[in-house]
């Protein structure tokens, strides 16, 4: 890829570093056995509809309207489930506030991160490499094992911006102290949120697409060949 390693590698979080979708799917399933106790009958034959589908297109419908600079994720969250509730006839708010509780305290439980990444992460660290997270999202990263390895954290949520804009990115290479952006990579599943805003500002940046069969300059399968790519 280059010669000269950058000084900084600037990473996405969710399905980038940890698999998002296993505790977000956990939660939705715990929501809908305690809506089964409000509505014993729900999903049955002859009885009210609720797949658990619906319950984060709820969910997507709101963030779009609602973007992370504007309303915390938790917030939207809560308005979802509570609609979902809703469409069941069910008005109480004690049984609202229950369900939103119920949510968080499987979607903030321990996690743990992808197989490639702590031995990436050791390996950037031991060459004298900056690594920063840079996030739309609200992972609390102790709960997934992946504190202390960060030189900077840019949470959407904490500082009132969000990917794709470009001054989120000039906001971490600010914290991370790097002034020259080829100095700079972005790293990602996102091609439109980490990927096309890190070029645009001229730093370097590789797609990780885990589905992918091979692996090249611009997209890689697994994080195990970045330090290669980066002639570490």
């Amino acid at each position: 890829m280059t010669a000269r390693p950058p000084a900084a590698v600037v990473f996405d979080l969710d399905q980038t570093l940890w698999d998002f979708t296993v505790l977000r799917d956990r939660a939705i399933d715990a929501v809908m056995e305690r809506l089964a106790r409000e509505v014993p009958d729900l999903n049955l034959p002859g009885g009210p509809v609720l797949e658990p589908s619906r319950i984060q297109d709820l969910y997507d419908e709101l963030e779009a309207a609602n973007p992370a600079t504007r309303v915390p994720h938790s917030r939207i969250r809560r308005e979802a489930l509570t609609r979902a509730a809703r469409q069941l006839g069910i008005e109480d708010p004690e049984v609202h506030d229950d369900l939103v509780d119920t949510y968080f305290s499987v979607r903030h439980g321990p996690a743990e991160p992808y197989d490639d990444v702590i031995p990436t992460l050791r390996t950037l660290k031991g060459a004298g490499t900056a690594l920063a997270v840079l996030s739309n999202g609200n992972t609390r990263l102790h709960l997934i094992g992946l504190d202390g390895w960060w030189d900077a954290v840019v949470l959407a949520p904490e500082v009132g911006l969000a990917k794709p804009d470009p001054a989120i990115f000039e906001l971490v290479a600010d914290r991370l102290g790097v002034a020259e952006p080829s100095s700079l990579m972005s790293v990602g599943d996102n091609l439109v949120h980490d990927i096309e805003p890190a070029r645009a500002l001229g730093w370097r940046a590789v797609h990780l697409d885990r589905e992918a069969a091979t692996s090249s300059d611009d997209t890689i399968n697994t994080l195990e060949v970045l330090p290669g790519l980066l002639g570490l």
